[in-house]
């Protein structure tokens, strides 16, 4: 058929921001990408847009969209893609933009404006991630090998310039930052942690991983004991793997694991709390995941083990235990409580919940206090 003719090639994909407030109007909150362009990756940014760096920070927080192009040549034709920074702005009736009082009135109708473009010729491939350290943009460009480049905002040309890169294996699929200290995703060589160096304008390496060959879908950081930054994967073999970066040795060691029993695609922390993070799965569910003290994960890790011989196949005919095992790899370190085999003692018998307590030396009343307070975690944290 006629290139024309195919409805996956003519339509043109777009960005469309949605107001709560007024679904009216869809024409002034879309932006249409380009002709065969497709969007990639979608970030929140801060740029500092202060005229030196030794001047007053002058953070902007905006949108960023990675892209990359379809091919339609041949397999093997190189692959472009950009950098599409937008502002939200808020418009009054005749087109003039106001305050954010205005806004927040109701008075004025939000939509995207584009600020800055990193065209094709500076990316040299498809944009994987988005992200932002120190007041710059923080991109993933390119594949087999990709690099992370750094850009900032030059206030003569009011452009975004590059200024440093580094290069990582494969592909870049994740970008996450806390401080100064960048997170990389690899799609197929694991998480690698590196450091921006201010002062130098350099990416500083830290530590890999693991040198096996780990598909990553996604590497976010997570707050533990005692302020501990830990890290959390999601592979394609439907793992979950928490690892922390241990200075000494400087290397990335597993702490925990568990099989999700399906692919988490997206990892995202709790609105203003890096010690929760909530786990976006290919089958549509969701998976909670928050670090508990050493006592009370002790307790309800002997409660798992006495639900699993209580009734091993109560998982659809699958043992639990064998179940949250992690696969492809022959170290296993667990040190994760199976909440959905957990929350399972509430809705036994009064009988069935003595002999399990009694089996622990414990009570009933006791074990389903201490559920209880992990519900009521869960809905301060995320409600």
């Amino acid at each position: 058929p006629k290139e024309e003719d195919d409805l996956a090639v003519r339509a043109n994909h777009s960005l469309r921001l949605l107001d709560g407030r007024d679904w009216g109007k869809p024409e002034a909150q879309q932006y249409s990408l380009m002709r065969h362009e497709r969007a990639v990756c979608l970030n929140t940014v801060e740029i500092n847009l202060a005229f030196t760096t030794n001047a007053q920070p002058d953070i902007r927080r905006y949108w960023a969209v990675g892209t990359g192009f379809v091919a339609l040549e041949a397999e093997d034709s190189p692959c472009k893609g950009r950098v599409l920074v937008f502002e939200v702005v808020h418009l009054d009736a005749d087109g003039k933009e106001v305050g954010k009082d205005a806004a927040d009135s109701g008075t004025a109708t939000v939509t995207l404006r584009r600020k800055w473009a990193i065209d094709s010729r500076q990316t040299r491939g498809p944009v994987t991630a988005v992200n932002c350290v120190d007041g710059k943009l923080l991109a993933a460009l390119g594949t087999t090998p990709s690099s992370v480049r750094i850009f900032r905002y030059d206030v003569r040309s009011e452009t975004l310039l590059a200024m440093s890169f580094y290069d990582t294996p494969f592909a870049v699929v994740s970008l996450d930052v806390v401080k100064n200290y960048i997170l990389i995703g690899d799609l197929y060589r694991s998480v690698q942690l590196v450091q921006w160096r201010a002062d130098k304008h350099i990416f500083k390496p830290l530590a890999k991983h693991t040198k096996e060959p780990i598909k990553t879908l996604d590497a976010k950081f997570l707050l533990y004991n005692k302020n501990v930054p830990g890290i959390v994967i999601t592979d394609g073999k439907r793992n979950l793997r928490v690892v922390y970066y241990n200075p000494i040795s400087d290397q990335l060691q597993d702490v925990a694991d568990i099989h999700l029993a399906t692919r988490g695609f997206q990892l995202e922390n709790a609105a203003h709390d890096l010690t929760a993070m909530t786990i976006a799965t290919q089958d549509g569910s969701m998976h909670i995941l928050m670090p508990l003290d050493e006592q009370l994960f002790r307790k309800l890790f002997a409660l798992q083990a006495a639900l699993s011989a209580f009734d091993p196949t109560n998982n659809a005919g699958l043992n639990p235990r064998a179940l949250r095992t992690i696969r492809g790899t022959p170290i296993k370190k667990k040190n994760i409580a199976d909440g959905d085999l957990i929350f399972k003692f509430c809705s036994l018998s009064y009988d069935s919940q003595r002999e399990i307590a009694e089996s622990l030396g414990t009570t009933p009343g006791k074990l389903l206090k201490d559920i209880a307070y992990i519900q009521s975690n869960i809905r301060h944290k995320f409600y």
